[in-house]
Order: structure tokens, then C-alpha cells, then sequence
């Protein structure tokens, strides 16, 4: 294999003079960080052997709505060529009748495909370590003026981990506080043992394929199971899997 060495400076440079295009970052299989698809690494059960806390917010997609199809047609011609032989079961999940719909099954979709169906592929493959994984769904929309349109959106559990909801330009209510000390306290226990786990907290129980029991954090906290987003991540499991095949 060629390699060809840079330093830090000449990486940033370099990603910096893009400034203005789309820059789309990937694992890259290179034979040194990644020996193979992330995919057929987890398959195999090569992946690192430690429990694991993963999750997806229920809005995933309203910060990438900038990249939804400009009509319902371009919206439909997309989906055609992208899911080909799918694209009848994938117009019965996300319908779109009009441009706006086009735009809210866009952002339904990338949340779904991009984020959810991954989280919920990493925690299944963890079947194949004996570490297990912890999985999450955050649906709590923060206090902030473009609320109603971001809603729950990507990264937006984050000052709520780590307790850094004063740095925000939020109108803080009650349960954001609350919502933000339990989720520490999870995190906080996580890190110290590998388990989420601890007192005063609600039960967290770890991922199992038959139950798929997850915590939810929203309005408040409490435990879920099976049935979320079933029909969605069956389509994918599809979409992926004859991915794969080609």
C-alpha cells in the first residue's frame, strides 16, 4: 500500500480550501484503522469487545432538511433511482404528495436511514461480543427559539449529558434540568462501569435482540420495547442487504 505522509496543518489546509462545497466524510477501509467494511467487522465479531451506550433523537433529520429534493417529483425520481426494485415499499413508508410532504418524508427518511436503522444495527451486532450495548431514544425538544421546526434534533442531547445546558441560549424549563441530571448520572455510571445503572435512576436494561428494550428520554424518562420503527427498519434491513449483494 502507498502512503503518502502529511502533517496535521496540511490536512486542515486542505479541508478548508473546500470551503463552500459539500465535504462528505466516510469510514475509509484502509487496511490500517479499518481492515474491512465496518459491517462485516461487526458480522464477525471483531469489533472492540465493551459495552456500549448508542442512540438516535427523534428529529434527526431537520438539520439536514437543506439537501431535501427541491419538488415532490425530483423527490420521487431520487427515490426511484436509488431504491430501484424497493421504491414501491419505499413510497408506502414515506408517501409524498405534494412539495412539502416530499420535504418532510425527505427528512424521515434521512433520519431513518442515516441514523436510527444504524443505531439499531449497531446494538443487534453487539450479539456477536459479550460486552453489552445500551440503547437510547431522546425525543425531548430543547427550549430554543427554532424549537417547533428543529424539534428533537441531531445532537441536540448533548448539552443535556454533559450538564451544559447554562451555556445554551435555552428558557429553561423544570424537566430540561431534571432530563439533564438523569442523563448525567447515566452517563457519569457508564463511564466509571461500564453500566448505566445506579441509584434513583430507572432501570436501563441492555439490548436484546428478542424484547429490544431501549430507554427513552424525553419529558421524562422510562423504558420501551419492540414495535419502534419496525416496518421502517425491515425496509432498510432490505435496502442494506441487497446493497451488500451487488
Amino acid at each position: 500500500m502507498r502512503r503518502i505522509k502529511k502533517t496535521a496543518q496540511e490536512i486542515i489546509d486542505t479541508f478548508y480550501s473546500f470551503s463552500g462545497t459539500r465535504i462528505i466524510l466516510r469510514a475509509n477501509v484502509d487496511g490500517w484503522l479499518f481492515s474491512d467494511q465496518i459491517y462485516e467487522i461487526f458480522s464477525r465479531g471483531e469489533q472492540n469487545d465493551v459495552p456500549v451506550i448508542v442512540g438516535s433523537n427523534a428529529d434527526e433529520g431537520t438539520v439536514f432538511a437543506n439537501r431535501a429534493p427541491d419538488s415532490q417529483q425530483a423527490y420521487q425520481e431520487r427515490a426511484r433511482e436509488k431504491y430501484q426494485h424497493l421504491s414501491d415499499e419505499f413510497f408506502a413508508l414515506y408517501p409524498a404528495g405534494s412539495d412539502q410532504e416530499a420535504r418532510e418524508a425527505f427528512v424521515e427518511e434521512f433520519r431513518d436511514e442515516a441514523f436510527t436503522w444504524q443505531i439499531r444495527s449497531w446494538a443487534r451486532m453487539m450479539k456477536n461480543v459479550s460486552s453489552p450495548a445500551y440503547l437510547y431514544f431522546f425525543s425531548r425538544v430543547p427550549p430554543r427559539a427554532e424549537g417547533e421546526t428543529l424539534g428533537s434534533y441531531h445532537g441536540a442531547e448533548i448539552p443535556y449529558v454533559f450538564t451544559n445546558l447554562d451555556a445554551m441560549d435555552w428558557t429553561l424549563e423544570a424537566p430540561d434540568v431534571q432530563l439533564s441530571r438523569k442523563m448525567s448520572d447515566y452517563w457519569l455510571n457508564f463511564a466509571s462501569t461500564g453500566d448505566p445503572n445506579g441509584e434513583g435512576l430507572p432501570l436501563w436494561d441492555p439490548y436484546r435482540l428478542q424484547e429490544e428494550p431501549y430507554l427513552h428520554f424525553g419529558d421524562s424518562v422510562r423504558p420501551g420495547s419492540s414495535g419502534f420503527l419496525n416496518r421502517e427498519f425491515d425496509f432498510f434491513d432490505r435496502y442494506f442487504a441487497w446493497r451488500r449483494s451487488r
